[in-house]
């Protein structure tokens, strides 16, 4: 039989140990990259998600930029985009690039979209 003075011990270590381990687990979040380069250059990045898992993250940066691929090819929902400009490159160390150049009024404009993961404690610049 345990004694309370021993059980109250063993319970303060088992949260501590609880705590420590909850403290060191991170979430993945999403971040675009969005730059647009032409008579002016603009670049940003924003969050899409935080998701738990680094393969969740990737298979939402794919399925991101993917969207994005489809829909510029798409010359009905994307009228100004140069035929043939589209272009999806996959980073290394994970994440994907969409690189679109474009026509008419907006001759000359390139975008660069990339979708890529980083910890919760980590905000890119």
């Amino acid at each position: 039989m345990i004694r309370p003075r021993r059980a109250s011990v063993i319970t303060i270590l088992s949260l501590l140990a609880w705590a420590a381990s909850a403290s060191a687990e991170c979430s993945w979040v999403l971040w675009t990259e969005y730059t647009r380069i032409g008579p002016t250059y603009s670049r940003e990045w924003v969050v899409q998600l935080a998701v738990p898992t680094w393969d969740e993250c990737q298979a939402a940066a794919k399925l991101r930029s993917l969207s994005v691929v489809l829909l510029a090819k798409d010359p009905v929902r994307a009228p100004g985009v140069k035929p043939g400009s589209v272009e999806l490159s996959e980073l290394i160390g994970g994440g994907y690039t969409v690189k679109i150049e474009y026509t008419g009024p907006n001759e000359g404009l390139m975008s660069l979209d990339k979708f890529q993961c980083f910890p919760d404690t980590i905000k890119p610049k």
